[in-house]
């Protein structure tokens, strides 16, 4: 809600289940919390999801705008694959 006048249009995290397989703009802060391996935790109003492919993970509770692919495997798996992430200086 800080922020929410600085975001572009993105998807919110809750509708990414609905867009498997695409190329999509989110928007939230990374939470504290060890994914198991490389990435870290985003989060928004209630929903939290596992973003992977940054090299270093940003500060935590940092407001930011991520760009990637939202992608699934044959077990049920879900994450999001970043190749850019923006933080929002407020």
């Amino acid at each position: 809600e800080l922020v929410a006048d600085l975001l572009p249009v993105h998807t919110s995290l809750r509708e990414l289940q609905e867009r498997p397989a695409r190329h999509v703009t989110i928007a939230g802060v990374r939470l504290p919390g060890w994914t198991g391996g490389h990435g870290f935790f985003l989060g928004d109003s209630g929903t939290y999801i596992i973003v992977r492919g940054i090299d270093r993970a940003p500060p935590l509770w940092r407001p930011m705008i991520l760009r990637g692919d939202w992608i699934h495997d044959e077990w049920g798996s879900f994450w999001f694959q970043s190749d850019a992430v923006e933080e929002i200086r407020t």
